[in-house]
């Protein structure tokens, strides 16, 4: 394209990850490294004291997603009743050190798996919808064909004759490339906008399939699928705690900041 930084602004609206690079603030990539996992009964279930019903969750770092730090979360139902699992009673918390010196901690955000699809789906919707600025008018068009029409009838009578015949030339000439060119542009735009739309309907297709929504796992069944967190940028670990019919599970990870410019 003839003009990138005009193409950006275009499409920056729609595709600010793809077009990271027009920033020339440090980008940063949080890593999370698993720690230590542990287990402990709900004091308010309803279950013998000193016992734990059976169940596993185990998570990974899958890397960032959306703006936020991708955990694929393994639940393993091990009782001999069926487990619900909501993710919307999952929490998290952030440990991290002030310029003092003191560990202080911030709640995590986990992002709900609708409104993330929806904000994908929205994306997706404005650029489908988005005007093309180099799209052809039925005024171009007419004036593409007196333009032709004059060019032939000048063509046949030998060629433009006086000063202003050759300026009235020159202009239709240069007319006719820049249609030629906002073609070529108009091109270029639709190309981009069919392989933002795919990328963006692969994206909430891989959502829809893969984040954590309201689950009932039966008794040995398993099932894994991610969260998606916003973590505090400064934090040194994170601790995530999954409550799974009367226990709780603690994931712990490690939580490393990486500049990537």
């Amino acid at each position: 394209m003839a003009n990138p930084c005009k193409a950006h602004a275009i499409w920056c609206a729609f595709l600010p990850a793809i077009f990271a690079g027009c920033a020339s603030a440090p980008r940063y990539y949080l890593r999370l490294d698993p720690l230590e996992s542990r287990i402990e009964r709900d004091s308010a279930a309803r279950t013998p004291a000193g016992t734990i019903p059976e169940s596993q969750a185990q998570a990974g770092f899958l890397g960032e997603r959306q703006g936020a730090l991708e955990v694929s979360v393994k639940i393993t139902n091990r009782s001999g009743e069926s487990l619900e699992v909501d993710p919307l009673t999952f929490s998290g918390t952030t440990r991290w050190m002030d310029t003092a010196g003191q560990q202080n901690r911030t709640s995590v955000h986990i992002l709900d798996r609708n409104s993330v699809i929806q904000g994908v789906n929205f994306r997706k919707a404005k650029v489908e919808s988005a005007e093309n600025p180099y799209q052809e008018t039925g005024a171009d068009k007419f004036g593409g064909f007196l333009d032709g029409v004059t060019g032939l009838a000048s063509a046949f009578s030998g060629g433009p004759k006086t000063e202003e015949d050759k300026k009235f030339e020159k202009e239709r000439r240069e007319r006719q490339e820049e249609r030629e060119e906002n073609r070529r542009k108009s091109a270029s735009f639709e190309n981009e906008r069919i392989a933002a739309t795919s990328s963006l309907g692969a994206e909430a297709g891989y959502l829809s399939q893969n984040l954590w929504g309201p689950t009932t796992l039966k008794p040995s069944e398993s099932s894994e699928k991610s969260l998606l967190l916003n973590s505090h940028l400064d934090g040194d670990t994170l601790e995530l705690v999954l409550p799974l019919g009367p226990i709780r599970h603690h994931l712990l990870f490690k939580q490393t900041k990486i500049r990537l410019n």
